[in-house]
């Protein structure tokens, strides 16, 4: 009897050396795309990870291909999701630069144009994508650091791979080596929204286009056991296809739903969370999908559960973890790839590094923003190679299209509709010179022409050639003694010669010639007599701005004081000296709020003046409680106080309060008697279409005011 125990002991050792020896199979994570949807995932991953599932391989698709990325590099549920939670998702589809970071020349007409079209050989042609995909890329770029090394993902903590789409050929294209960021952007590159993602020759889009669940990739990586997660919308039934747009997606999501039903019979566990009712866009309904997420894959549980027992009969995997690097790397070597139009020093003097250089992550961020701000370039990424004694820095650049076609629409209570048409050419007279025409048309029509050049002195002096024509008449705008209904035609040139090309200021001179016609309204006894103003004066201005936006700002501020003589020693048949300044400063305290507080002073003397060298009090922009320019004079004094709050994002309350006149001589003893007072409520909004605002204003010249403006100001 003693011999049967020791062949039981025999045959239980040799079964756990078999066990030992046999190889445990490998567990696949397919994940779909599905925009925000796809946040339901992290729930679904939440449920492995307590069920004691390790998964080895991961694939995904757009959403999915982003969240598969980050759990493949190694990051936890609770870092995925505290990334999820922390991540303004809305900006991602967002490109525009932030507006301090622009230089001068672009602060200039930054914030005015609704619509903004290339000019091509043959004409105005459309953009590749709405939205280029700069702050995705940042984004995936930041999240991607710790594992910024690997260049095979299958050597990745879990073994990934992502779905893109060749635009030139439709074939799906499976991402399994590179840049990571950059894979991970192609995949999510959706069509007509994200720009394409070049790469190795291949023009590539959203993988969710022709295989928006990679099963058959998660295989291909060697995965046995495949756990599918879907969250593609299924086809509508006909009760629910009554409008056009649901019509177009049905009809979008054919051939998806032919793939997906391939991709499906692939998985040996298939979970589909429900998320009827939610959208591509739901991104601030984070805390919902994961919770529905992790409810379907609750509804899995014994076939989970089934998974899980039959794979602890293996020893178990090791732990994957995110890699643990240094935030700081020494840069030896800057790369620069995809130009054409511009050169390498454009690229490194906004880096503004000096090799070697230690640098940060975020200050490396920070550097690429200049590079993107100074709007030659439609996306920036960028790529770490290690070298001898620190890293290769390989910036990739997308060049923009140089030359624009842009369009901007307002509505104003004062200036009633408005349209602004831009025509901006580059290097049009020489390497870094850009031409703009502007047309403005409404009840003001003005006509500019702009000439910016380098002038090649240093990297911050430019010039700036300004011939503007305005067409107006005075009742709209009233300025001074003019009668109402007089016809003004304003012709001036300017030459500046100034730090122009800074990044916060402008400080320079120059000279302008000014002719004016004033045809004041006639009657049928008298005929109108034209006045001309024709002279030239000498100026100089000091413009300084950094505000983060203009407007609703919230940070920054706003210097504009300028300087303008002439008289008969320099030719001019006018002898006067104006004065003009502004100054506000914003500063940002906790629970979004912000205060505001600036002022203007304006002085316009000399013996003989032309005839609009009056200052106007009045309006939204100007003084809370008069009508537009409601009162004029050669002297202005004015104050004001300002409290902003956003609840929201980018939805604005401010309460504003001022006090000023103006007065016909400078007012020196600064009487409160004599001064005018009011205030007002905005509430207001910044869309895609451009800001909204509506204002209720009133003080001691009038009691209520109403105004309402939508799109930009020029």
């Amino acid at each position: 009897m003693r011999y049967r125990f020791w062949i039981t002991v025999l045959i239980v050792v040799l079964a756990a050396c078999a066990l030992t020896a046999a190889e445990r199979p490998l567990v696949g994570l397919a994940l779909s795309g599905g925009g925000a949807k796809g946040l339901a995932y992290i729930g679904v991953i939440r449920v492995l990870e307590e069920e004691g599932i390790d998964v080895d391989v991961v694939t995904g698709t757009s959403i999915g291909a982003v969240i598969g990325s980050l759990y493949a590099a190694g990051y936890t549920t609770a870092e995925i999701e505290s990334l999820v939670i922390t991540t303004p998702w809305g900006d991602l589809f967002e490109d525009a630069p932030r507006h301090r970071d622009l230089g001068m020349e672009q602060k200039l007409y930054d914030e005015r144009y609704q619509i903004t079209l290339p000019l091509r050989k043959h004409g105005p042609g459309l953009p590749a994508g709405v939205v280029p995909g700069q702050n995705v890329s940042m984004l995936l770029e930041w999240m991607a650091w710790p594992v910024r090394d690997v260049r095979d993902f299958r050597a990745l903590p879990r073994a990934f791979a992502c779905v893109a789409t060749d635009l030139e050929t439709g074939q799906a294209v499976r991402l399994d080596h590179g840049n990571l960021p950059e894979a991970v952007r192609a995949s999510f590159a959706i069509p007509s929204v994200f720009t394409p993602v070049e790469i190795e020759g291949r023009l590539l889009v959203d993988g969710g286009v022709v295989r928006n669940l990679p099963a058959e990739d998660a295989r291909a990586l060697g995965a046995e056991i495949v756990i599918g997660v879907d969250v593609a919308s299924p086809l509508r039934d006909r009760e629910k296809l009554g409008d056009l747009v649901s019509i177009l997606n049905q009809t979008m999501n054919f051939q998806e739903t032919a793939s997906a039903e391939r991709q499906r019979a692939m998985c040996d566990i298939l979970i589909r969370p429900d998320i009827e009712g939610f959208t591509i866009m739901d991104f601030a309904r984070f805390r919902e999908l994961i919770s529905l997420g992790e409810r379907a894959a609750r509804e899995k549980l014994p076939e989970l559960r089934a998974l899980a027992d039959s794979l602890k009969r293996y020893p178990p995997r090791a732990t994957c973890v995110l890699p643990v690097t240094d935030d700081t790397v020494r840069v030896r070597v800057i790369a620069v790839e995809g130009l054409q139009r511009t050169s390498t020093r454009v690229v490194t003097a906004h880096l503004g590094f000096h090799l070697p250089q230690w640098t940060t992550r975020p200050r490396l961020h920070r550097a690429l923003e200049r590079v993107y701000s100074s709007q030659f370039y439609e996306r920036v990424s960028y790529q770490l190679d290690p070298v001898a004694d620190g890293s290769a820095l390989r910036v990739k650049v997308v060049e923009k299209e140089t030359d624009l076609l842009r369009f901007g629409f307002r509505y104003d209570s004062d200036d009633h509709a408005a349209a602004l048409a831009n025509v901006t050419l580059r290097n049009l007279v020489a390497r870094g010179s850009m031409t703009t025409l502007d047309a403005r048309l409404g009840e003001r029509n003005t006509f500019t022409f702009s000439q910016f050049l380098y002038t090649g002195f240093t990297a911050r002096i430019g010039t700036r050639l300004v011939v503007e024509h305005n067409r107006t008449e005075v009742g709209s705008v009233r300025p001074g003694p003019l009668r109402y209904g007089t016809r003004v035609r304003d012709t001036r040139a300017t030459l500046l010669l100034g730090s122009i090309f800074a990044k916060s200021a402008v400080l320079g001179g120059g000279v302008e010639r000014v002719h004016t016609r004033y045809l004041p309204p006639g009657t049928e006894e008298i005929a109108p007599r034209r006045i001309i103003a024709d002279y030239h004066a000498l100026f100089g201005l000091a413009y300084i701005e950094t505000l983060d936006r203009l407007t609703f700002p919230s940070r920054g501020g706003l210097l504009n004081a300028s300087a303008e003589y002439a008289d008969q020693d320099i030719g001019a048949n006018f002898e006067f000296v104006k004065l003009d300044g502004k100054l506000s400063v914003y500063v940002p305290f906790k629970n979004r709020i912000s205060v505001g507080v600036g002022g203007a002073a304006a002085l316009a003397d000399g013996d003989v003046q032309p005839p609009d060298h009056y200052f106007g009090l009045g309006g939204v922009d100007d003084f809370l409680g008069a009508e537009l320019d409601e009162r004029t004079g050669t002297c202005k004094q004015t104050a004001w106080l300002s409290v902003q709050w956003e609840p929201w994002r980018k939805k604005f309350i401010r309460l504003r309060g001022n006090i000023g006149n103006v007065f016909d001589e400078w007012n020196e003893r600064f009487d409160w008697d004599r001064y005018e007072k009011g205030g007002g409520l905005t509430v207001g909004a910044i869309t895609l279409a451009g800001p909204v605002q509506l204002t209720v204003h009133g003080g001691t010249l009038n009691d209520v005011l109403v105004h309402f403006r939508f799109g930009y100001n020029f």
